[in-house]
């Protein structure tokens, strides 16, 4: 599947604006091109950012286990 465009606008309070979010997350992984959703594995105690995409299924399965942690009906999400 193909990617999509989408618009995300920012938010007044960086502290909910997605785009101040994901601008930190490029920043802090040191991502400058490719997938911005990638695994994380720890090896040896440090944290080492893959270079693939995680799949859509992935991403789906952590999204449902984050609502559930927050209260939220995983099947809603």
């Amino acid at each position: 599947m193909a990617g999509r465009w989408r618009a995300i606008w920012r938010q007044a309070d960086v502290t909910i604006c997605p785009v101040a979010s994901l601008e930190r997350w490029l920043k802090a992984a040191k991502i400058e091109s490719g997938p911005v959703f990638r695994a994380v594995r720890v090896l040896r105690g440090k944290e080492i950012l893959g270079t693939t995409a995680l799949t859509p299924g992935i991403v789906a399965d952590i999204v449902k286990r984050y609502a559930e942690a927050a209260g939220v009906d995983p099947g809603l999400v």
